[in-house]
Parts: C-alpha cells; structure tokens; sequence
C-alpha cells in the first residue's frame, strides 16, 4: 500500500457568496490546511483578489487530513469539477460532511496500528514463521477478498478507460476527459552497458553501501480474477490497450467532446468512489495483519514481511565522468520524447 503521511490538520468546506446580488454559488470548496494553519487564515488567502465572499460551510479536525482530502475528492468525483471545487446541493453538502466525519472516525481508530506498522517496516524481521491461527487466518481473509474486490472494481475501470483510449486514437486526448502529458527523457549515461562493456575501469568507482532496513510485505493465497471472474478477465483481454507510437501522434489536437465520450466518462467517473472506499479499507487491514505478524517474518501460508539491511554496489557516476570524460560521452543514451496519459477524475464540462 502506498504509504500514508500521518499529517493532522483541518478539512474545510467552504461555498461563495456574490456580494453584488446575494446569490450563493452551487460550488463548494473541499481543501485542507495543516497542522498549525487555521482554516479561517486559508479563507483569508482565498478571499484575496476574489469578487465573492467565501463563506465557511465547515471545518473537521483530521488526524490524516492529506488522506482525508484525497478521499473525499474521489468519493465525490460525480460531483468534482476541478480543482478542489464540486458542485452540489445542500442535502449534497450535508451527505459529504457526514461522510469525512465517519472517515474521520476510521482514521482516529487505526492511527496507532498504521503507525505502529509504519515503525515495524524499519525492524529487522527475526526470521522466524508462526502457525496460522484463527485470528491471523480472520485478518488474513479479509485483507485477501478486500484486495480482490478492488482489483474488480479497478479492473472495470480500466475497461472503460481503455475504450475511451480506443476512441481517442491517434489524438492528444480528449477535451475535458483525457489529458495528453507529453514526456521528455533527457539525454543519461547508460551506467549498466558500461559496467557490462568495462568492468575493471567500473570497479575502479564502485564501492560498497548498506541500505536501511525494508522488505515487501507479501500476502500468500490470493485470489485470481482468471480463477474468480474468467468472463472479466476475458472481456478486460477483448478491450486491448491502445498506445500509438509517439511519432503517429497528432501533437496539439484534441479529440473534441462528444455525449458518447461524456458518458463513457461518466461510466469511468461510477467507479472512483468504491476504489477509494476499498483503497482505504485494504490500507487498514493490512496495517492491522502486520502489525498482528510484528516482527515475526512469515504467517505460514498466509504471509511474509521479510524486513533486513541490504547491502548494494553503489557506482560514483559523478567521479567518474570528471576523471574519463570522453569515455562517459560514449555511454550516453540520447533524449527521446515519449507521452502519458490520464483519465480526468473530474468533470470540467457541463454535466
């Protein structure tokens, strides 16, 4: 699981209020601040050079307020229009605070377990493999379905997003739904031909380091989605990925928006709030597992979490390119342009 920064602060909810006619935006402002900065100082800076008045929906005190943000944009993707700003009713409004409360809630019962989990990825495991009892074989399976059902949901996701990458072509996206991120690798010395090609000239800078304490923690027996769901995985294999070669490229244009596209986008959008939800439930059952396998390193048949100080080659690049630098210039691989792209997890357009 990505790591999740334990930064306490404040989720805000914050609308705008016309002062010329009175009327009060159907947007609202989902953000954090951090720490020691108060909302009411982040209204101020948001207040400035604004022609509407910003008026404080709410404010809820988070233990992981940078988790609890991304959550909560995702969570309510059908209604973000970009930014940090979404459009919705009151009852809407209502529904959202209601929501980051209960998150909140979750947050403040796992922070200890996910920080304790955090701590025991810097320990040396003891090498040691434990019986799976039942409350290990419990915490196991839940972890172990929660996952599956993630990468189901994510799994149809990726079948709409790849149709929308079918129907964008040879396009540089799709307005409003598809960003086109352009990408240039810059020119690098090619450290590994050069070390195969002169090995004494690179033993000559290479030199031993001792990294920190880690390890991947490895859940055992999951399930498959071509055991579990064959017909998903088939129709996930009948919608292939679509990449043209960055030279067939149509540079600066756009595929225009079309109501096809925005309601393939909307398909796509259906999907970013259960992710999050299950995103966030793996996120805590797996903190709960290791901190169950402490510094143990296997649950028989359930998991591993072997966590030792590696120690790696490391080659002086730098040294070396002053003392040869001819011999560098030979292993330089030149600057290639390539490109991404990204399904926007918000709407822009009229919707």
């Amino acid at each position: 699981m990505a790591k999740i920064r334990l930064v306490p602060g404040q989720l805000y909810f914050l609308r705008e209020k016309d002062y010329l006619n009175s009327e009060i935006s159907d947007y609202v402002k989902i953000g954090l601040v951090r720490n020691e900065k108060e909302t009411e100082t982040r209204m101020k800076e948001h207040q400035t050079g604004n022609p509407r008045q910003i008026l404080e929906i709410e404010s809820l005190e988070s233990p992981m307020v940078e988790n609890l943000e991304t959550q909560m944009h995702h969570r309510f993707s059908e209604q973000w229009v970009t930014g940090e700003w979404f459009k919705m009713t009151d009852d809407e409004v209502k529904q959202a605070i209601a929501k980051a409360e209960s998150i909140i809630g979750e947050q403040q019962s796992v922070e200890d377990t996910i920080s304790e989990s955090y701590d025991l990825g810097d320990v040396k495991s003891n090498g040691r493999i434990v019986d799976p009892t039942d409350d290990y074989r419990e915490a196991w399976q839940a972890l172990v379905d929660l996952k599956y059902d993630l990468e189901v949901v994510r799994t149809r996701q990726k079948i709409v997003e790849r149709q929308l990458r079918a129907a964008m072509g040879t396009f540089a996206g799709i307005e409003g739904v598809v960003d086109f991120i352009e990408k240039t690798i810059a020119d690098s010395f090619d450290k590994k031909k050069f070390i195969e090609e002169e090995p004494d000239i690179a033993a000559e800078y290479t030199s031993e380091e001792e990294k920190p304490v880690s390890g991947s923690f490895l859940l055992k027996n999951v399930r498959k989605l071509k055991d579990d769901d064959p017909n998903l995985k088939k129709e996930l294999d009948a919608n292939p990925e679509n990449k043209p070669a960055f030279s067939e490229v149509q540079l600066g244009t756009e595929l225009p928006i079309t109501p096809d596209l925005t309601s393939l986008h909307a398909n796509f959008l259906e999907f970013e709030d259960t992710i999050a939800t299950l995103g966030w439930e793996c996120d805590m059952a797996e903190a709960k597992l290791k901190c169950m396998l402490g510094v143990n390193e296997t649950i028989e048949g359930l998991c591993a979490w072997k966590r030792q100080s590696k120690t790696t080659e490391k080659f002086d690049t730098t040294q070396f390119k002053e003392d040869h630098p001819d011999l560098y210039g030979q292993y330089i691989k030149p600057e290639t342009s390539t490109y991404a792209v990204s399904v926007r997890p918000y709407r822009a357009y009229p919707f």
